[in-house]
C-alpha cells in the first residue's frame, strides 16, 4: 500500500469508526446523520493524486473559495435540487425502472430500524450518499440537455494524470448558437464535462486531497468540477487552488448535500 493510499484508507476508517459510534446513539432514540459520503470504497476506487496541494503553499485563510455566479444551466441544477418535487423528477429520469428509489426507500427503512446493525445502517448510509452523488449527476445532464446540449450517455474510462478515471458527465454543443453553461461560453462543436461531487465539506476536503486531481486531468473539452454549497466550508482556497491547476471552473449548487438529503426523504415519506 502506497503512503497515499494509506492516508486515504486511514481517513476513511476513522470517519466510518465515527459513524458506526453515531448510529449506535439513535438505537438510544437520537438523530443520525446520515449526510456525510462514508463510502470507503468510493472513496478509494480512484487512484490517489500524487499532486496534493502543499498545505505550506496553500492560499491564506483569508481567502474565500471562488464559485462561479449561477448561469442559465447551474440555476436549472439548482431547482431540480431545491424541492421535494424536483428531487422527484430527477429519480423518475433515471432509465433505471424504479431501482434507485426502491434502494433508497430500502435504505433508509434500514437507518430508522432500532433492530438494524450498526454496520447494516452503516452500509445503508453509503448506498444513501451514492444515490445523492447521482442525483447531482443526473440533473446536470438533464439540464444541459435542456440548454441544447448533445449529452454523451456511454462514457468510457479516459487517462488521468495518475490512472483511469471514468468522467460524471460529458456534453456537446451541436447547435449553431454558442451555449452559456457552468461558468464558460460553450461555441459551436465544443465539448463541456464535469465531475460532480456531492457531500460533507469532510468528504469535499477528502476528494479534494485525493481523488479530483485526477478526475480533472482526465476531463475533455472545458473542464467543470461542480458541487453542493457545501465547499464553500472546505479548506479556503483547497478548490480554487486545485481547479486552477487543471485549468477547471469551481460550480457550486445553492443547496448542500443535507439539504439534499432532506428532500430525498421526503420524496419516500
Amino acid at each position: 500500500m502506497t503512503g497515499e493510499i494509506a492516508i486515504a484508507a486511514d481517513v476513511a476508517e476513522k470517519a466510518a469508526a465515527k459513524e458506526i459510534k453515531d448510529i449506535g446513539k439513535e438505537a438510544a432514540g437520537k438523530t443520525v446523520d446520515i449526510g456525510k459520503r462514508l463510502d470507503v470504497n468510493k472513496q478509494l476506487q480512484d487512484t490517489p493524486s500524487v499532486d496534493k496541494v502543499d498545505i505550506s503553499k496553500r492560499i491564506s485563510p483569508e481567502k474565500i473559495t471562488e464559485v462561479e455566479k449561477l448561469d442559465p444551466v447551474t440555476q436549472a441544477i439548482s431547482e431540480k435540487l431545491e424541492s421535494i418535487d424536483g428531487i422527484r423528477d430527477v429519480l423518475k429520469s433515471f432509465d433505471d425502472g424504479g431501482k434507485r428509489l426502491e434502494t433508497l426507500k430500502e435504505s433508509l427503512d434500514t437507518i430508522n430500524n432500532t433492530d438494524s446493525s450498526p454496520m447494516e445502517k452503516l452500509s445503508a448510509g453509503s448506498r444513501i450518499n451514492q444515490i445523492k452523488g447521482d442525483i447531482l449527476e443526473q440533473a446536470t445532464k438533464n439540464s444541459l440537455s435542456e440548454a441544447g446540449f448533445e449529452v454523451t450517455q456511454k462514457i468510457d474510462m479516459v487517462q488521468g494524470k495518475f490512472g483511469d478515471t471514468l468522467p460524471d458527465v460529458i456534453a456537446t454543443n451541436n447547435t449553431d448558437k454558442a451555449i452559456e453553461a457552468l461558468g464558460r461560453i460553450i461555441q459551436p462543436g465544443e465539448t463541456i464535462s464535469a465531475e460532480c461531487k456531492c457531500g460533507s465539506s469532510l468528504y469535499l476536503n477528502q476528494q479534494l486531497e485525493h481523488h479530483i486531481p485526477n478526475q480533472l486531468s482526465g476531463l475533455p473539452g472545458a473542464r467543470t468540477l461542480i458541487t453542493t454549497a457545501d465547499v464553500s466550508n472546505t479548506t479556503s482556497g483547497l478548490a480554487d487552488q486545485v481547479c486552477k491547476a487543471y485549468d477547471a471552473k469551481l460550480v457550486s449548487v445553492n443547496e448542500s448535500a443535507r439539504d439534499i438529503l432532506e428532500n430525498m426523504k421526503g420524496v419516500v415519506a
